[in-house]
């Protein structure tokens, strides 16, 4: 590398979601710093135009630091004739949310989760989400059999709160957007079990405060000790991840999933 070259590297294309290929980069090569947005594929490319025409017209451009750029559902007292025949709690406190499912995924419940605007890309960050329990060594089974409906050896990805992921995982900087995978500490293969591939890696999510989700993670730890969740989207296989919440609530009575959260409901 000469002297003039930049230390930071930024990927797209759809070869950018190789997360594999992305983790070895900082051992590899020597860039320091590796950016990805969350939708590196040709639907990234639909933002960077944008960008690209505002910038070239002299206007600066905020971008924002989040991927959740999709459309918001409010699920309000309109919607409850959908939820007719089905036992349901309306939970106003996020708090009081956050610790009744926190406890349901502690006791091996499977939790389709959705929430706020749907995220951009193609992996689920945390607002149209399965959620389960990290140490369960039987869940990647289960959620592979029944929920996404595909091969078994398909691994599912961690989501840890960025003050301790350090704790569990080799990482250079923050992974936001679940695009690298990276080594899982020695102590923690076995524990990790359903997070954790054959070859004691795994593609984890750097979740911070700005992600409402962090709150649960908070709770979960409170529970198991592991600010950690196992994080798959929100879809069974060869579907795309459920948009509104008629989709979610059709997910839901299609598969395996013990609880839905649906906003506050």
């Amino acid at each position: 590398m000469h002297h003039n070259q930049s230390k930071n590297l930024c990927l797209g294309g759809g070869c950018a979601y190789n997360g594999s290929a992305n983790g070895k980069i900082y051992k590899k090569t020597q860039f320091e710093h590796l950016w990805i947005p969350p939708a590196p594929s040709d639907a990234g490319s639909s933002i960077g135009s944008v960008i690209n025409y505002h910038v070239g017209k002299g206007k600066s451009v905020d971008i924002p630091n989040k991927p959740f750029l999709g459309p918001s559902y409010r699920v309000n007292k309109d919607f409850k004739h959908l939820l007719k025949g089905r036992k349901y709690i309306h939970i106003e406190n996020l708090d009081v949310l956050f610790s009744i499912i926190s406890k349901q995924i502690h006791k091996g419940s499977v939790v389709g989760y959705f929430r706020d605007e749907i995220e951009f890309g193609s992996r689920a960050l945390g607002n149209r989400s399965i959620l389960a329990d990290p140490t369960d060594k039987n869940m990647k089974d289960r959620i592979n059999k029944l929920v996404k409906r595909r091969e078994g050896f398909r691994p599912f990805a961690p989501m840890v709160t960025k003050e301790r992921q350090h704790d569990f995982f080799h990482m250079v900087e923050d992974v936001p957007y679940m695009n690298q995978v990276v080594r899982v500490k020695e102590d923690y293969v076995d524990r990790l079990s359903a997070v954790t591939h054959v070859d004691g890696t795994s593609r984890v999510q750097t979740v911070d405060r700005s992600n409402t989700i962090h709150g649960l993670l908070r709770e979960y730890e409170k529970k198991s000790g592991f600010p950690i969740l196992l994080n798959t989207s929100f879809n069974i296989k060869d579907k795309t991840m459920v948009l509104t919440p008629q989709d979610a609530l059709e997910t839901f009575d299609d598969v395996d999933i013990d609880i839905l959260v649906l906003q506050n409901f």
